[in-house]
């Protein structure tokens, strides 16, 4: 079983924190906001175990995404991706464990939760 701390070294490895403008899909008014996207990936079928595992111990992450294989290995790249509110608490319980991305982490979290409290959300 994974731990938080084995994630957290994989996650500093292997993740990517980002975030986006998106465009709201409001019928009546369209408005721009940003978020927040935390994304993991592997290829293979160990890899794609590892990421169900993950999955397990963090269920706010949505479905493993399957994408077309590329290049040398012709592995299958899959993905486990969270976004928004989701996204941050992730960052929150990962930031005491991170080392590489530990002050990506708390741009992020403060980025997102200054907007939520802008937008009394």
């Amino acid at each position: 079983m994974i731990d938080k701390h084995y994630l957290a070294g994989f996650f500093d490895g292997e993740g990517c924190i980002f975030t986006c403008i998106k465009k709201s899909k409001h019928p009546k008014k369209t408005y721009l906001y940003p978020d927040l996207n935390v994304s993991i990936g592997q290829s293979g079928e160990e890899g794609k175990q590892i990421l169900l595992e993950i999955k397990e111990l963090f269920p706010q992450f949505g479905k493993l995404q399957k994408k077309k294989a590329r290049g040398l290995t012709k592995q299958a790249p899959y993905t486990i991706v969270t976004s928004g509110r989701k996204a941050v608490s992730f960052l929150k319980e990962m930031y005491p464990f991170l080392i590489l991305k530990q002050k990506q982490a708390v741009e992020a979290i403060n980025y997102m939760e200054s907007y939520y409290e802008s937008r009394k959300i």
